[in-house]
């Protein structure tokens, strides 16, 4: 939150491109983390993403979609789909067959990739899951989670910073826990954890399918390996599993 607040202090002095996609992501990332925001820090919806790459639009996209979410505004969350779409329709018409950038696309660092279009797509379709929710649609929601999972495992495995911010799997591995389902909600935690090894939120997923399918010695090893993540944490956090 420290570093966020700085960087929402920064960032407009000196809005350079590479900054204003940092912001993006750490934005979405601390909201996607937490499911709030403490009150001191005031995000930043409208960071202008004129001249920066999909992957950024994306990331605003998902910020502006989980606190309409959170909020329950339908018709802001069905505008920022609507938006997106037509974003990912346009980048897409300036990649190459071969999923190259065409050099028309501009500076080639924010040019779109086969690959940063399908991350973007991803991001789509986790909001159209949002908005099926709120709409009461759980068929609509799971249709939207199977495309972006398959998606999501068509594109490069990450890098760095993750640039979708919340796993596909991870999200459709949650709303399967709350069905009930947990054998297929511990195949989406693994799933997502194939592609990042010890991402907290995940083991947290696959340790609770565990133990909801009485499964004591594998949900213990998970539970070590959180701690080993935690080691260093905060006591609070440290203690989070009660061990």
């Amino acid at each position: 939150e420290q570093l966020l607040n700085e960087m929402l202090t920064l960032v407009p002095k000196d809005p350079t491109k590479g900054a204003r996609g940092y912001l993006l992501g750490m934005q979405s990332s601390q909201y996607a983390e937490n499911g709030v925001m403490n009150s001191e820090v005031v995000l930043d919806l409208d960071v202008d993403v004129e001249d920066i790459g999909i992957i950024s639009k994306s990331a605003r996209s998902y910020l502006r979609a989980q606190v309409a979410s959170s909020e329950k505004k339908v018709e802001a969350l069905k505008q920022e789909i609507d938006w997106l779409a037509s974003e990912i329709y346009k980048d897409s018409l300036n990649v190459k067959e071969s999923g190259i950038a065409m050099c028309a696309a501009g500076n080639s660092r924010y040019a779109p990739t086969d690959n940063s279009i399908k991350i973007a797509q991803v991001v789509l379709h986790q909001m159209e899951g949002m908005k099926a929710l709120l709409d009461g649609e759980d068929l609509a929601f799971e249709r939207a989670m199977k495309k972006a999972v398959a998606l999501e495992e068509a594109t490069n495995y990450p890098t760095g910073p993750p640039k979708i911010i919340k796993p596909s799997f991870e999200q459709y591995g949650e709303w399967l826990m709350e069905e009930g389902r947990f054998e297929e909600a511990g195949q989406q935690f693994d799933r997502a954890l194939l592609r990042m090894p010890r991402r907290a939120k995940s083991l947290k997923g696959k340790f609770m399918a565990l133990k909801a399918m009485d499964q004591a010695e594998d949900a213990e090893v998970v539970q070590d390996e959180l701690n080993s993540v935690y080691q260093q944490a905060d006591a609070s956090v440290r203690d989070f599993l009660g061990k």
